[in-house]
């Protein structure tokens, strides 16, 4: 009987040893993983301040052609291969996205999140509002 309190007491310590160092490897996930709509203002401050900036445009290739943020390079969150596209980028950078007004964008961003990319902030108010 005092053995397998013993026992039971070591296995509590282990399991909660564990589920411990689970909620603090979850907690660093979250500090990296990032996908959010940011202001005009942190948007510019992130192209301008941040290493290895990736920055998509995922309006069609008219509006594209009709005016862009520089430096964007142009995926078509409406085309055909847009997954196969976006999934060419490297997944470990920061990546900005915008669109024309900020729905095309905040799908392509639940989509980049979904294909594993860790740092994606969307522009508020998309093109419009550059």
């Amino acid at each position: 009987m005092k053995n397998l309190l013993i026992v039971s007491m070591v296995w509590a310590i282990v399991i909660s040893g564990c589920a411990q160092e689970n909620n603090v490897n979850q907690q660093r996930v979250q500090e990296i993983e990032i996908a959010k709509r940011v202001s005009k203002e942190a948007f510019k401050d992130a192209l301008t301040n941040m290493d290895q900036v990736q920055l998509v445009d995922v309006r069609t290739p008219n509006e594209f052609k009709n005016g862009k943020i520089e430096n964007a390079i142009n995926i078509d969150f409406n085309g055909t291969n847009f997954k196969e596209e976006i999934s060419q980028l490297d997944k470990s950078k920061p990546t900005l996205i915008y669109c024309q007004g900020g729905g095309r964008s905040a799908m392509a961003m639940q989509v980049m999140v979904h294909l594993g990319f860790i740092h994606v902030l969307e522009l508020n108010g998309g093109f419009s509002n550059w």
